[in-house]
This record gives C-alpha cells, sequence and structure tokens, in this order.
C-alpha cells in the first residue's frame, strides 16, 4: 500500500487490471511462496478471498457501513458474510455481563456473611 501512494505522489499511474490479471499475479505469487490451498475451483489464492478478508478488516475496524461502501455491496450482504464477527462480539457481551453479575454476587455475598446473613433454604 505505500508504494501505490508513493507512485500516486510521483503522478505515476499503475494501469488498470483485469481479473484474469489478477489471478495470473494471484497464482504466480502463490506458487512463489510455495502455499499449498485445498480448494475445489482452483489451486491459488483467490481475488474473491482477498475481497472476503479485505471487508472483515473493514468490518472491524469502521463497522458494516463503511465496509459495505468500500466493497459496493449492500450493507445487509456484508452483515451476512460477515456474521461470525457480530455472532462473537455477542458472545463477549453476554461473557462480560456473567462476568459482572458473578462478582455483583460474589460482592453481595461477601457483604452478606461479614454481617451474619447468610441464609440456606
Amino acid at each position: 500500500m505505500r508504494d501505490l501512494l508513493l507512485a500516486l505522489d510521483e503522478d505515476i499511474r499503475p494501469q488498470s487490471i483485469t481479473t484474469d490479471g489478477a489471478r495470473s499475479i494471484l497464482r504466480r505469487l502463490t506458487d512463489d511462496a510455495g502455499i499449498e490451498i485445498d480448494h475445489p475451483k482452483h489451486d491459488y489464492l483467490a481475488p474473491h478471498g482477498g475481497r472476503r478478508g479485505m471487508g472483515e478488516v473493514l468490518v472491524r475496524a469502521f463497522g458494516y457501513t463503511v465496509a459495505a461502501r468500500y466493497l459496493d455491496n449492500s450493507e445487509e450482504m456484508v452483515r451476512e458474510r460477515n456474521s461470525h464477527i457480530e455472532a462473537g462480539e455477542l458472545g463477549d457481551v453476554a461473557t462480560e455481563a456473567l462476568d459482572e453479575i458473578d462478582g455483583d454476587a460474589t460482592q453481595s455475598l461477601s457483604h452478606a456473611r461479614s454481617r451474619n446473613e447468610v441464609f440456606f433454604w
């Protein structure tokens, strides 16, 4: 990314690239890096995987709306494709709530014990 920005500062405009051109570059990079891909359709890192990865980075950094605009998709589509992020965040919220309640309950029990107010039934 830094190289692209430097090129743009020097008024150097890279040529546009087709999907097939991107696939060709990704095949070469995958081979050069010795990366083994186990996929039924291709044996290289595909452009779509990069798009998905970038989408996830954008969702985590800026939220679904910005990611949708950048990817030129609907927010609904971006949410659907990245539902694992929201599920994880909701799980974290639930865990935090349980920890908070557990801490409050432990604190209340300690306070009750100190005042000999603990009852068992």
